[in-house]
């Protein structure tokens, strides 16, 4: 990633293809949010490309899906919450 970086600095950020690769590096990691965002920076230089492109979908729909466990998260927490345990359940401490 470092080396990366250094190459899109040296190439004054006009060099898609080190963008778009900084952007696949971000989105192999998890960080969508930065991966999209890079991703939209190299596709102003280089509009076309597919692989960009390829890459730009997979961290929206990588980041659609950790929305959509985290919502899902909330739920079952809010659901733990409100519901105290009946006799016989097992409960989890959060705070210990």
């Amino acid at each position: 990633m470092t080396t990366c970086k250094k190459a899109e600095e040296l190439s004054q950020s006009k060099k898609a293809w080190v963008i778009h690769n900084i952007g696949n590096m971000l989105n192999y990691r998890g960080l969508y949010t930065e991966a999209i965002a890079t991703l939209q920076k190299g596709l102003t230089i280089e509009t076309t490309d597919q692989y960009a492109h390829d890459r730009l979908a997979k961290a929206i729909k990588g980041k659609e899906e950790e929305e959509e466990k985290f919502h899902k998260f909330c739920k079952e927490g809010r659901n733990l919450i409100r519901n105290p345990k009946k006799e016989g359940e097992l409960t989890i401490n959060l705070f210990d």
